[in-house]
């Protein structure tokens, strides 16, 4: 199995990586995915919903909250400039939700004011490989705005779910990003440069930003990486701004981004966490979990039995002493815990060979999980709601979701994958806006 998986993976990394001309380079490329998938997968994608389902009713799991308070790498946020960054954060993200949606499109636009002359280039139809994005200049800001759509059709989503890690280098570091991004980004690359290069020419003072959310998030920070590697944008040095932003890069080119990528993040969002590592690291975690569990049930059980065979023994002793007189010789080399210890015997190679199946799928669950892990890039800054009131008096029962915290967290802290009720909820860019005005109004007033 994990030698199948070996070759496939160097198969898919030697690939030259493009987004499909035609249909039949999207059904080779659907086909070699999937069958990447049932060779590696197939053993234990079958116990991800009970981990689900266990995940999300674990009451004593602990939230990201709580995580960021307990860590002592989780610093807090607050102050002047960062309020300034949160309302251009808040902007940027509001570009992007109007150039995500093609109904009055030019409507929109004018009323965050801007004019048509300013949209440079438009791609509205997404495929797979190839997301939908928009280059707008922002005479206001003096920037050349990118913005890449997140995940909003199939073909979206077939793109997130070609999720092998395939070699991806930056400034001579080398390192892995998530294979359908980084086509993604390589095919938007193509497009927007001569755009971008003819308006610097027009105007040289402009600086170049890159923005998007979910899907969106991860191919702009890709596109951000390849960027600044050309001699024909090194005055101007892009940057990028994601949010929500899927995991797309290994650690160290996570780390790299931190100058020049911010990652925003919000609460339960579980997309930043999601990749085919944590996830496979996570159903290996329960099934962990359900063998102590089948353990010391087993254990429970076995002294139940011990305790009946004593009691049986017991009894068989008081019924020989009453019977002695009236047993013949021949009965007497009759065991009467015989059947009793019999049954025992066969039940305890049962559990022996439960134990032994559960111990197998374990150490091929480590031998197959050596993977690339993949983490949201940059510098990352999550939103957590507070739910303690220590110093509001208000009796209402929303006073706890008005405020909300930033804090600056670790790259290492997304490798886990957590599951929670909000984890949908939170994503949705209207969620992301609704919280960054309230962290903006919290901070104004502190």
């Amino acid at each position: 199995m994990a030698l199948r998986y070996g070759i496939n993976s160097v198969r898919v990394e030697r690939r030259v990586l493009e987004a499909p001309k035609n249909l039949m380079q999207v059904i080779l490329i659907l086909a070699k995915a999937m069958a990447l998938l049932c060779y590696t997968e197939r053993r234990y994608i079958f116990y991800l919903p009970r981990a689900i389902v266990h995940a999300v009713l674990d009451k004593d799991k602990k939230t990201i909250g709580s995580e960021c308070r307990e860590r002592s790498d989780c610093e807090e946020v607050k102050g002047r400039e960062i309020l300034k960054e949160l309302q251009e954060f808040e902007r940027l993200l509001n570009l992007a939700r109007i150039c995500s949606r093609g109904k009055r499109f030019p409507a929109r636009l004018c009323t965050a004011g801007f004019h048509e002359e300013d949209v440079l280039y438009r791609e509205t139809t997404s495929r797979i490989m190839k997301p939908a994005f928009t280059v707008i200049r922002d005479k206001e800001s003096k920037c050349l705005l990118v913005f890449i759509r997140g995940t909003r059709s199939i073909k979206d989503t077939l793109t997130d779910a070609l999720c092998a890690p395939v070699s991806f280098d930056h400034n001579m570091v080398s390192g892995h990003a998530h294979r359908g991004m980084v086509a993604a980004a390589d095919w938007i690359r193509k497009r927007c440069i001569p755009v971008l290069l003819e308006a610097l020419h027009q105007y040289p003072n402009f600086k170049i930003k890159i923005v998007g959310h979910s899907l969106g998030g991860g191919t702009a920070a890709l596109l951000t990486y390849k960027l600044r590697e050309m001699e024909e944008l090194s005055s101007t040095r892009p940057t990028c701004v994601t949010f929500g932003s899927a995991a797309c890069v290994t650690l160290k080119l996570a780390e790299l981004g931190k100058p020049f990528i911010t990652s925003i993040v919000n609460g339960s969002d579980i997309v930043p966490t999601l990749s085919a590592s944590s996830i496979h690291d996570f159903i290996a975690e329960d099934r962990k979990d359900y063998k102590n569990i089948l353990g010391a049930m087993r254990a429970r059980l076995s002294s139940a039995k011990a305790i009946a065979k004593d009691a049986v023994n017991y009894c068989t002793e008081v019924l020989s002493l009453f019977l002695s007189e009236s047993i013949d010789d021949d009965d007497d080399e009759y065991d009467w815990s015989e059947g009793s210890d019999h049954d025992d015997s066969d039940d305890d190679n049962i559990d022996d060979k439960e134990e032994d199946i559960i111990e197998e799928d374990s150490v091929s669950q480590i031998t197959e999980s050596t993977r690339r892990h993949l983490y949201p890039p940059g510098r990352i800054m999550h939103m957590i709601t507070s739910h303690m009131s220590e110093n509001s008096n208000s009796n209402h029962s929303d006073a706890d979701e008005k405020h909300v915290c930033l804090y600056q967290t670790p790259t290492q802290l997304y490798g886990k994958l957590r599951f929670s009720r909000g984890m949908i909820r939170d994503h949705r860019t209207e969620r992301y806006l609704e919280k960054l005005q309230q962290l903006i109004n919290t901070l104004e007033k502190e």
